[in-house]
């Protein structure tokens, strides 16, 4: 199957998706993911990078709108770190989805069905799209798997919210994939233009649905020119479980490579009574394909070098609350106690945990202390769908997280929105 096959099929799929014969847990599962990228886009706008990275957009754009609505919500949810990711295809649905179909109640309203079928829609657009793309490898090379289905993403989600017909659809995602390129650059300095980049894709993936809905045509060959997809990578998706159900969580602030090694490291410490200070070694085992992109900082001096996994090891030794501070305002590298500990660091790649990847991201840590040898291998950190976090544990996630930055929204009412399928009130929460 080609390129245009698929993207026609997928199309097809997201046309007839009827929430009415979706699986209760799916939709109690949106509900979740829903509750998760509020909450993250609440604290990721307080945030120093949030607060400058909107106010190009606002500057831009200063009477808002829906697009520019979608695009300020979508980098304040993505720049957390904390937002929802899918293995397979190396994605973060959520951070496009959520934001668009919030942003779409300004439009007319929404339903909560209505709402419900946006979400999954999005989710499988944007799960299919990189799982085709190989997104769990191009992601190390020029690419960037969420950029890449990140406008297409969006029509999808606006699509099927506005009720588009499965061939107005199709000119949207045509339209979208015209304004598609998935390189990002490795931005090597902070403030990174990284989330800028995502939050215009959205806003080009709506301008697509309402200028398709409007009848505007697009070229319903465009995609097999724009992508390198290989469908066969995604098996049977169109008779799977929606794509929803696989996407995970995060517990805390960290890439999803370093989380399998750093939550190994954590169990130690709690299970085995381990003092971080009489650590002597620590020797972390991840799998081949992220080891060097993990370590690639030693001694890290901003927010986002702070991800490597030699200083997570560090917080989650000496300052465990601090995994879950996304402002990262204070970095602790000139402690002697956290210098001696990340120094004390060696990574060696995994052969048996680089032969899981992607379907499992995976991670081992060993502890040397007190004359004595721990180890823990840990196939599915907490969050992943085989440890699944729960409501319970994203309102803890989020509490804790919210101490770092100055909220101003309960995550009680985030959560109440959330079940309700409430998207114009989780907009009016959100954007105040």
């Amino acid at each position: 199957m080609g390129a245009n096959e698929f993207v026609r099929e997928l199309t097809a799929y997201i046309t007839a998706l009827d929430v009415a014969r979706v699986p209760a847990a799916t939709l109690d599962n949106a509900r979740l993911h829903a509750f998760d990228s509020a909450a993250a886009i609440h604290a990721g706008g307080l945030t120093s990078e949030g607060k400058l990275t909107t106010g190009v957009l606002c500057k831009l754009m200063p009477n808002g709108g829906p697009a520019a609505e979608a695009a300020r919500l979508c980098v304040s949810g993505r720049l957390t770190e904390c937002d929802d990711i899918d293995l397979w295809s190396c994605t973060t649905p959520g951070a496009v989805v959520l934001p668009v179909a919030l942003a779409a109640t300004t439009l007319g309203k929404v339903s909560a069905e209505t709402f419900m079928a946006g979400i999954i829609a999005g989710y499988q657009m944007m799960a299919c799209l990189g799982g085709a793309a190989n997104g769990p490898s191009i992601v190390y090379g020029a690419r960037w798997p969420t950029y890449l289905g990140g406008a297409m993403t969006a029509a999808a989600t606006l699509g099927k919210i506005i009720g588009l017909s499965e061939q107005r659809l199709l000119h949207a995602l045509a339209i979208a994939a015209s304004m598609t390129t998935g390189n990002a650059g490795r931005i090597a300095t902070e403030p990174t233009s990284r989330w800028i980049t995502l939050g215009c894709a959205v806003q080009a993936g709506m301008t697509a649905a309402i200028g398709a809905a409007d009848g505007l045509q697009g070229d319903e060959g465009i995609f097999a020119t724009c992508f390198d997809l290989e469908p066969e990578r995604m098996g049977d998706w169109a008779n799977m479980s929606p794509a929803l159900d696989r996407v995970g969580l995060k517990p805390y602030h960290s890439s999803r490579q370093a989380l399998a090694t750093t939550e190994a490291f954590a169990s130690l410490l709690r299970e085995e009574s381990i003092d971080g200070q009489a650590i002597e070694a620590i020797q972390v085992f991840p799998q081949a394909q992220y080891s060097a992109m993990i370590d690639r900082v030693k001694q890290p001096r901003s927010k986002g070098e702070t991800r490597s996994i030699r200083y997570q090891l560090a917080l989650a030794a000496f300052y465990p609350d601090e995994l879950y501070d996304i402002e990262r305002s204070v970095i602790h590298t000139a402690e002697p106690r956290v210098a001696r500990l990340m120094n004390s660091v060696t990574v060696t790649n995994s052969e048996p945990l680089t032969a899981l990847y992607p379907r499992v991201w995976a991670g081992t840590a060993q502890v040397k202390t007190n004359g004595k040898t721990f180890e823990r291998e840990l196939l599915h950190p907490r969050g992943d769908v085989e440890n699944p976090l729960t409501w319970n544990d994203i309102e803890k996630k989020w509490t804790t997280a919210f101490r770092f930055v100055p909220a101003t929204l309960t995550i009680d009412a985030l959560e109440e929105l959330a079940r309700k399928d409430d998207a114009a009130g989780l907009r009016s929460a959100l954007l105040g």
